[in-house]
C-alpha cells in the first residue's frame, strides 16, 4: 500500500480556509455597521443602495456556507470551488485596485 505524503498538507490547507472564513464571515456580521460603510465607501465599486444591501449579508452567508462545505467530506470539493472562485475575485479586485491607482507618467 503506498503512503500518500501530500494529504497531511492539503488537510492543512483545508483548515486554514475553514478558520479564514469562518473569522471573516463571523467578523462581518458582528460587526455588519461597518462592513456596509466599507462597501458604500468601496473605490472601485460604484453601487446603489440595493447592491449594498444585498453584499451587506451575502457575502457573509457566502463565506460561512463556504465554511461548511469545507469541514465534511462529501462537499468539500464544491467548498474548494467556491473558495478558488472567492479568492480569484478578490485577487483581481486587489491588483485592479494596485494597477488602477499607478500616477500615469504620459
Amino acid at each position: 500500500m503506498k503512503a500518500n505524503h501530500i494529504q497531511p498538507y492539503f488537510d492543512w490547507g483545508v483548515g486554514l480556509l475553514i478558520f479564514l472564513y469562518f473569522y471573516l464571515g463571523s467578523f462581518m456580521l458582528f460587526h455588519l455597521k461597518d462592513w456596509k460603510l466599507q462597501l458604500w465607501n468601496a473605490p472601485l465599486l460604484d453601487l446603489g443602495s440595493t447592491a449594498v444591501e444585498a453584499l451587506t449579508w451575502f457575502l457573509p452567508a457566502l463565506l460561512l456556507f463556504t465554511t461548511g462545505a469545507l469541514a465534511f467530506f462529501r462537499t468539500q470539493r464544491m467548498g474548494l470551488y467556491v473558495s478558488l472562485g472567492l479568492l480569484t475575485i478578490y485577487t483581481s479586485y486587489v491588483a485592479v485596485r494596485l494597477f488602477h491607482t499607478v500616477p500615469n507618467s504620459c
